[in-house]
């Protein structure tokens, strides 16, 4: 009967400890996002802050070959440009006039591939180039579809399984 006993207890403290370190592990998650949500709003204040911008219309992350912060801003001369940045940095900046619309990049990068399962896409940077980048759902895994986003142009196309 006491050989039962202790089994027990022991059942219940390893129950309470796995839940200990459960909780622990979501507390810490929730933390992670919470700091990342910060650090994404502290880029998009800076950027507003800028002296030529009047307003920050847009703004996303991307993560592909480097990592980015995007932001459509509408600047003092009333005109619309997308910065790029990494590092803290304004590293690219291009008219917004200059850009295809993400639908005529979205069409292009349909025409190109045999599926219709459009899992993201997102616009960022290819080494000195705007890009669309979509991503597809195919049988085989994923198929990435990369568009300059200045002259529609497919920069390239493959499959990530």
């Amino acid at each position: 009967m006491n050989s039962k006993k202790k089994n027990f207890k022991w059942l219940i403290w390893s129950t309470v400890g796995v839940g200990v370190v459960a909780l622990a592990l979501f507390v810490f998650m929730l933390m992670y996002v919470a700091s990342y949500q910060d650090n994404f709003r502290s880029f998009e204040r800076s950027i507003q802050n800028l002296p030529e911008v009047a307003e920050v219309l847009e703004f996303s992350r991307f993560t592909g070959t480097d990592e980015y912060f995007v932001a459509k801003v509408r600047r003092t001369d009333e005109e619309t440009y997308y910065y790029f940045i990494k590092d803290e940095i304004v590293a690219h900046q291009f008219p917004s006039h200059e850009f295809i619309t993400m639908e005529e990049a979205q069409s292009i990068a349909l025409s190109v591939t045999e599926s219709r399962t459009l899992v993201t896409k997102s616009l960022g940077m290819y080494f000195e180039d705007p890009i669309y980048e979509f991503k597809f759902r195919v049988n085989q895994g994923v198929e990435y579809v990369i568009i300059n986003a200045i002259t529609g142009e497919v920069i390239l196309q493959f499959i990530f399984n």
